[in-house]
């Protein structure tokens, strides 16, 4: 959530003729910023070559790790554009001193984010402090998943309890007919 900052909750549209139509007739009731996949621009993309020399110096200066956030990100090809739009010019790294290290070398000078959510940009900037409300965005996508996926299994699990209820009903009343012809029988 840090890393995508706001552009997390930017709506992302096929094109700009979709972008158009939204903004237009949409009735939107707040402001959004619209991602057209067909017209976003990349240039922020961390190349390969930089984030294996931020790899290189996590590793030499601190003994630690960073990575290109857009690797740690699972997405569909078809969204491609917007995640390196939103995840693809920043680093992760496991610790503050790793991400000090990172923006500031002369090889990467990259915006590094620790797992903590402290951003440290080659600028001078530093961000971090309370971390209480980090991630409770995701957090609530995720239950939310996660409660559909529930309520999927439990609409299954009804379907297969009506159907054996059904199957049930019927032998029951099978049972009844059977028993009521063998009671006539008995007291012919």
């Amino acid at each position: 959530e840090v890393v995508a900052g706001g552009k997390l909750y930017q709506v992302v549209v096929e094109d700009e003729v979709t972008a158009k139509a939204l903004l237009q007739k949409g009735q939107l009731k707040r402001r959004v910023t619209i991602i057209p996949l067909n017209k976003i621009s990349r240039g922020g993309l961390i190349p390969p070559a930089t984030g294996a020399a931020a790899q290189a110096c996590a590793a030499l200066k601190t003994g630690g790790t960073a990575t290109r956030a857009i690797e740690l990100v699972g997405y569909d090809a078809e969204v491609k554009a917007a995640m390196e739009f939103c995840f693809g010019d920043k680093l992760i790294c496991d610790s503050l001193d790793t991400a000090r290290a990172v923006a500031y070398d002369s090889k990467v000078h990259r915006k590094c984010v620790t797992l903590s959510g402290d951003v440290v940009d080659p600028s001078g900037t530093m961000t971090g402090g309370s971390s209480g409300s980090i991630g409770t965005s995701l957090r609530k996508l995720q239950m939310l998943s996660e409660a559909k996926e529930d309520l999927g299994c439990a609409r299954e699990r009804l379907v297969s309890i009506k159907a054996q209820l059904s199957k049930n009903a019927k032998s029951a009343a099978q049972h009844a007919d059977l028993a009521e012809a063998t009671e006539l029988k008995a007291q012919e």
